[in-house]
């Protein structure tokens, strides 16, 4: 939480995201499971030790889920392959999340079976909505951290001072703000909308 009695809008806190190098030799199609809210199994298989995942990711922490920034299409990477082989509604996009590895939830339990030769995800489609913020002359209210050429901006904390807490639970912790008046992209351009707009629509993604 911040400090009492201080109201900045972002406490930034920056992180190099990752290319995971991870590989693919053959696919075995993603199923989804049933009732689990968009939640489908995708396994990858590596091709060599060298072959990268294809994948960015942002966030990776131990607060939470890992968010994909990006995903490469070439199929000389693992996923760019999966993606090729798999059915629409199964293939991995930019946005979903990685909620476990091998079953595993634990991110260092992720990370090692990440290094495996067969990859077994567990991908999560987001939940995504947009909130308006009207600041009144009030701090916008949101402690963000995002992680170095990121896309999105991480919410660490709401200050109940703050404009952005007249919202409730539509803004959370671990939330991730993807687009702010309809400008996304980059993180500067996020940043940038916020501290000029007193009326400020974010839209916001969410890992169910």
């Amino acid at each position: 939480r911040p400090p009492p009695g201080v109201a900045m809008f972002a406490l930034v806190q920056c992180c190099c995201a990752q290319d995971e190098g991870v590989k693919t030799a053959d696919i075995v199609d993603s199923v989804l499971v049933a009732g689990d809210r968009g939640t489908f199994a995708a396994p990858i298989l590596r091709a060599s030790k060298d072959q990268p995942l294809g994948l960015r990711l942002e966030a990776f922490s131990a607060h939470g889920p890992a968010f994909i920034a990006s995903v490469a299409t070439a199929v000389d990477t693992a996923v760019g392959y999966y993606n090729a082989k798999a059915p629409e509604r199964a293939r991995i996009r930019a946005g979903d999340y990685i909620v476990a590895v091998g079953g595993k939830t634990a991110v260092r339990e992720m990370r090692r079976l990440m290094d495996a030769w067969r990859i077994d995800f567990s991908i999560r489609r987001p939940l995504l909505y947009t909130v308006p913020v009207h600041k009144k002359g009030r701090p916008f209210g949101l402690w963000l951290k995002y992680d170095c050429g990121g896309t999105a901006l991480t919410i660490n904390a709401v200050d109940a001072a703050g404009a952005a807490a007249d919202v409730g639970e539509a803004l959370m912790r671990g939330d991730r703000i993807v687009r702010v008046n309809g400008v996304a992209g980059s993180i500067e351009a996020l940043l940038a909308e916020i501290r000029r707009s007193q009326d400020v629509l974010l839209t916001v993604s969410r890992c169910p």
